[in-house]
């Protein structure tokens, strides 16, 4: 059969794309890594100062020995210190105009994270973006000038950023000649009229790094002219949306620690080449910059003269690109060819796909939001990536055994942070055991490797099978209790496994990475989000008084931003709990007052809140306290509509006492467990039985009347079985509502028998038919069903 027109028309298009894109592809391959740079400025004091970058080898960061200056061949004598060192002057510009009022309260709770998070012994300004300019904290080693000065900055008028730069490089040049860095937020889209590249040079002379953290109300402003300036003289640009601003001010203290000061001898003799060998451990690496004589800043480098880092010359990048280029044309055009020639007789029966060992083309995601204030905790997720990716399970520890470690938080930022590099992220509540595999057979329902009906146990298998072929999967079990049980369940494969637990058993079988408590500048920032404008040490006294406790931070937080009470305020309540209970924690005294306060102020908010705790920790759904307003007792009177539950919830999640996932609220187990110990079982409800007998009468209307083993009835149980088994634990008090107990449990068992989990199913029909045997004796109707169900005789509807 001739090639069609057509098919050489598309030949020919694909051979010429090929042609000239395969050898780019080579350099795009060779400058995907960021190669080593330096950025030469002075001279100060007759000495030329350089900021070198050097590349993250995943190594230890080098040493000042590591680092070897040669002007012309000739080594150097002169000084190596990081450009986070503490020699560092830090001069902090932010704009104070009208412009940024809408986003300057993040801006300011980013600074003011960055700047407790520098060096001891930094010296620091505080210059306020206005029109005229101001300097409202002179260069101090002491922060809290800069602190203070900082809480007082109100978006008003215009700015005047030039003006403002030359401000802060003024206080940066009344220190000795060590590092200086200019730290600039704006929403302006350049210095106000003066050229880049004559910024730079005014910037390089005296030495400073500029780094750039840009936003605006409408998103982050223009930014070639800040990547500019902020390139030339080593420095680097965060240019972001305001949602991401905190975030931006966290990243970079980590992307800082790549950056060097090298200082030596002003050359006799210019022009001069100086070059910069670097030992990191692993690949050495060299870059090189021209000095020109009457120029503060460097010449271009000399193509001959490329980083020779990790990824070699661009020339062999190059060269490789063209002869992979070469072969790739050779394949694609058989290719081609072969489908011009057999494309119509093969189509016809075409051949089975097979399976991509990178999943799905989308990816499968089930985890829940992230907190409204994200802690950064960027060194332990760093760690943690670090952990998954060496291989096997990993384990995320509390520090102690306290609640509200922030294991559980930490895992969610991990997964949202890392999205991308996962085609599954499949989030598994492990409190109750038994439902682990259910969790499972979800995912492979998910994945479309099983059907709805098909056995719990069959799609488990089927889902393990599948993780064994395929990488790019991440699997999270939280907050899980003794492996041993289902142990056998653990998912296996190329993919990555993340556990959180309290329980020492996990130590034997996977990497443990202890959850510490959040760094002081993270909880004076997590505090400072919810609550903007909360002065910097109020805010510090209130951690400090929370031991720095994640959950305890947290509560807090929330409090603060929802209620009147100031940080003084605060305080003064913390002290009741904590002085009827000193052992309890910070968790639990902050948890006290929270709900404390949500009584006097919503009582059927926290009568909804009780409700929850009872019913939890898995997420209970929206539609179970929305669809059965004659269940729910009087206290919860007031949430009995849609728009009235919805309202309930909302004040729940803006005093930080429940997550919203998806159609569902969630109440994590360590905070049911502190709600439940607020008062005994009767706690604020009228009802009989009190809020355990609400619980049951609730899932007792809600639990589909068909039978059980009915598939139509499956996703009812689904959403419901995990609520079942925690409503019916028999170390409740639920005498006056033992017989629906009974009937849950009997119904229950029918679900897990008709899913394949005969096991769990007969231990729910012991203990419905001693339920119904105690309480209506042996003869009742409602006990020879339960006694037909445990020999294995199912009854009818």
């Amino acid at each position: 059969m001739p090639i069609s027109p057509r098919s050489r028309r598309s030949a020919l298009a694909a051979l010429l794309v090929l042609m000239f894109a395969l050898p780019l592809c080579g350099a795009g391959r060779a400058s995907a890594e960021p190669p080593p740079s330096a950025v030469l400025g002075g001279p100060i004091d007759g000495q030329r100062r350089l900021v070198v970058t050097v590349p993250d080898t995943a190594g230890p960061p080098p040493g000042p020995e590591s680092f070897a200056v040669t002007v012309d061949g000739v080594t150097q004598p002169g000084r190596v210190e990081p450009l986070l060192s503490d020699r560092l002057a830090l001069a902090l510009v932010v704009d104070g105009s009208a412009a940024a009022r809408e986003v300057l309260p993040s801006g300011l709770s980013g600074a003011t994270d960055f700047l407790l998070s520098t060096p001891s012994g930094t010296r620091s300004a505080l210059v306020v973006d206005t029109d005229p300019p101001r300097v409202a904290a002179e260069l101090r080693p002491d922060p809290t000038a800069v602190l203070a000065a900082l809480s007082g900055v109100t978006g008003d008028g215009e700015r005047s950023t030039g003006q403002a730069l030359d401000l802060a490089v003024r206080q940066l040049s009344s220190t000795p000649a060590g590092p200086r860095l200019l730290v600039l937020y704006t929403t302006a889209a350049d210095a106000g009229g003066e050229p880049a590249d004559r910024l730079v040079e005014r910037l390089t002379a005296v030495g400073a790094v500029l780094v750039v953290v840009a936003t605006g109300p409408a998103g982050p402003p223009a930014s070639d002219y800040w990547s500019t300036v902020t390139a030339g003289t080593g420095g680097t640009l965060l240019s972001v949306p305001p949602a991401e601003v905190i975030d931006a001010f966290g990243r970079l203290d980590t992307g800082l620690r790549g950056r060097y000061l090298l200082t030596f001898p002003q050359p006799a003799r210019l022009p001069a080449t100086v070059s910069v060998r670097v030992d990191t451990g692993s690949v050495p690496f060299d870059t090189t910059v021209r000095m020109l004589a009457g120029s503060p800043t460097p010449a271009p480098p000399d193509s001959t003269a490329m980083p020779a880092g990790p990824g070699g010359s661009i020339v062999l990048p190059l060269v490789l690109g063209t002869v992979l280029g070469t072969v790739l044309l050779v394949v694609v055009l058989a290719l081609l060819i072969r489908q011009a020639w057999f494309g119509r007789t093969t189509s016809a029966n075409p051949a089975p796909p097979t399976a991509a060992k990178r999943g799905p083309p989308g990816p499968s995601w089930n985890v829940p939001p992230r907190p409204e204030a994200p802690i950064g905790r960027e060194r332990q997720l760093v760690v943690l990536r670090d952990a998954l990716r060496a291989g096997g399970p990993v384990v995320l520890s509390p520090k102690d055994d306290g609640p509200g470690a922030g294991a559980t938080t930490t895992m969610i930022e991990y997964a949202h942070r890392y999205r991308s590099d996962y085609d599954i992220v499949w989030w598994v509540p492990a409190g109750v055991p038994e439902l682990i595999p259910h969790r499972l057979a979800e995912l492979a329902e998910a994945l479309g490797l099983v059907s709805p009906t098909d056995r719990v146990d069959r799609a488990a298998a089927t889902l393990s099978a599948t993780l064994r072929s395929r990488d790019r999967w991440l699997i999270m079990l939280d907050d899980a209790d003794d492996p041993q049980p289902w142990l056998g369940s653990l998912p296996s494969g190329p993919g990555q496994l993340l556990i959180t637990s309290a329980d020492p058993a996990w130590r034997e079988l996977g990497t443990v990475l202890t959850v510490p408590e959040l760094a002081r500048t993270e909880a004076v920032a997590l505090l400072r989000a919810r609550r903007p404008g909360l002065p910097v040490g109020d805010a510090a006294l209130v951690a400090t008084a929370l031991h720095d406790q994640p959950a305890a931070v947290d509560v807090a937080a929330a409090t603060l931003a929802a209620t009147s009470l100031g940080a003084d305020g605060l305080l003064r309540r913390l002290a009741g709990p904590r002085a009827a209970d000193p052992d309890a924690g910070p968790v639990a005294w902050t948890w006290a007052v929270a709900v404390d306060l949500l009584a006097a102020d919503d009582p059927a908010a926290t009568g909804l809140l009780h409700l929850l705790a009872w019913l939890g920790p898995d997420p209970v759904p929206l539609s179970l306290l929305g669809g059965h307003p004659a269940a729910l007792p009087e206290p919860l009177a007031a949430v009995r509509t849609p728009v009235e539950l919805a309202e309930r919830v909302e004040t729940l999640r803006r005093r930080g006492l429940v997550q919203i996932c998806g159609e569902a609220v969630w109440l994590p187990r360590w905070a049911a467990r502190l709600t439940l110990s607020r008062g005994g079982p009767g706690s604020g409800a009228i009802d009989a039985g009190g809020w355990p007998a609400a619980a049951v009468r609730l899932l007792r209307a809600a639990v589909p009347e068909e039978p059980a083993d009915q598939p139509r009835t499956w996703p009812s149980w689904r959403r419901l079985l995990p609520l079942v088994l925690t409503t019916t634990d028999p170390a409740r008090p639920l005498d006056p509502v033992a017989t629906d107990v009974g009937w849950l449990l009997g119904r229950a068992g029918d679900y897990l028998q008709a899913r394949g989990q005969s096991g769990a199913a007969q231990a729910l029909f012991e203990d419905a038919y001693e339920l119904y045997f105690r309480w209506l004796g042996p003869d009742h109707p409602d006990t020879v069903a339960a006694a037909a169900r445990l020999a294995g005789d199912p009854p009818g509807p």
